[in-house]
């Protein structure tokens, strides 16, 4: 695992500072974030290390880990798409780790955790195996707290000029599925045919489509998550 060798080890310090001037959003409703540009006069610190790997087969990622904070100068923090969470002098704390260990193994982990007690806000997290052209396997977890719990689980098989792909949504706060789809495309050289089941419950909605494509004009892809393969 990881078969590192000779490798680059690096590390990025940065600090970004951001001001906006007061503008005047009384007349305008507010959605999200994005909506309203508040007076801003902030100063965002991070940390990055990047460990990358040199063989004979050339250069290869190993690990990346990235984390920041914002600081409100001024005052408190006013809710801006800049930085996760508001109403304090710091903002959460965004962390971010992934790691290629080779064999086709990658994963990925997030995490926005709020230092004023409430812990952590945001995880997601994933697993995937790839092994070309054979099948390409996904598994994630997107948590968001009080809303969202939910895996995620996809995977794509290749035999021939044959894919089978799975995909499913499974909420861990309900314990209950959210959506599947299942599909099987033909794909010989110029063009192909997906056949494909889906089943939802939100809304309820149960679906079967065939759907034709011509080379060049629909790009197939690995990707388990895509139905077909297709995006």
């Amino acid at each position: 695992m990881f078969n590192i060798g000779r490798f680059q080890s690096l590390i990025k310090p940065r600090l970004r500072y951001t001001y906006v001037p007061n503008a005047s959003v009384r007349d305008i409703p507010m959605i999200d974030p994005s909506d309203h540009i508040y007076q801003t006069n902030a100063v965002t610190y991070s940390f990055g290390h990047y460990l990358t790997a040199f063989s004979k087969d050339g250069v290869r990622e190993i690990s990346a880990f990235e984390v920041e904070q914002t600081y409100g100068l001024s005052d408190d923090l006013t809710p801006s798409d800049l930085y996760d969470g508001s109403g304090h002098r710091f903002s959460d704390i965004r962390a971010k780790l992934t790691l290629y260990p080779g064999g086709g193994f990658w994963t990925v982990h997030e995490a926005v955790f709020n230092t004023y007690g409430d812990g952590f806000r945001i995880l997601r997290n994933s697993l995937d195996y790839h092994k070309p052209p054979h099948f390409r396997l996904h598994i994630g977890q997107n948590y968001t707290k009080d809303l969202v719990n939910e895996l995620d689980t996809g995977f794509i098989g290749t035999y021939g000029n044959f894919d089978g792909t799975f995909r499913m949504k499974y909420s861990l706060k309900d314990n209950t599925w959210i959506s599947s789809v299942y599909a099987i495309t033909y794909h010989p050289k110029c063009w192909s045919l997906t056949l494909s089941l889906s089943q939802d419950r939100r809304p309820r909605d149960t679906s079967i489509r065939i759907s034709f494509d011509l080379a060049g004009i629909t790009q197939r892809g690995n990707d388990a998550t895509k139905l077909g393969g297709f995006r």
